[in-house]
């Protein structure tokens, strides 16, 4: 389980985890969009009071527009993995390549 507030205008690349993870959103509007694009337009808005469900081994991006607390769980480890490679771990998770 992490929780954290992402500051306004902050965007993670695209990644995926290792295990299905379950993200609620406590203040503000998280945006998540699939894929490998980092397309901030197509990114779907779900704002405080949402649970989202991130499956395992979805390729997706996120971020905000405004600020925004999250809190998350997943059962066991659950690795980022960045597309390019180049991003720090997020969310408390180690970097596996």
């Amino acid at each position: 389980m992490y929780a954290f507030g992402i500051p306004a205008g902050v965007w993670d690349g695209p990644h995926s985890y290792g295990a299905t993870a379950r993200v609620f959103v406590a203040r503000g509007t998280l945006r998540i969009g699939y894929g490998a694009s980092n397309d901030k337009v197509a990114a779907k808005p779900y704002p405080a009071g949402n649970v989202v469900v991130v499956p395992a081994r979805a390729i997706h991006y996120d971020g905000t527009d405004e600020k925004t607390m999250i809190i998350g769980t997943a059962v066991g480890r659950w690795p980022t993995r960045y597309l390019d490679g180049s991003a720090p771990a997020s969310a408390g998770t180690p970097v596996r390549h």
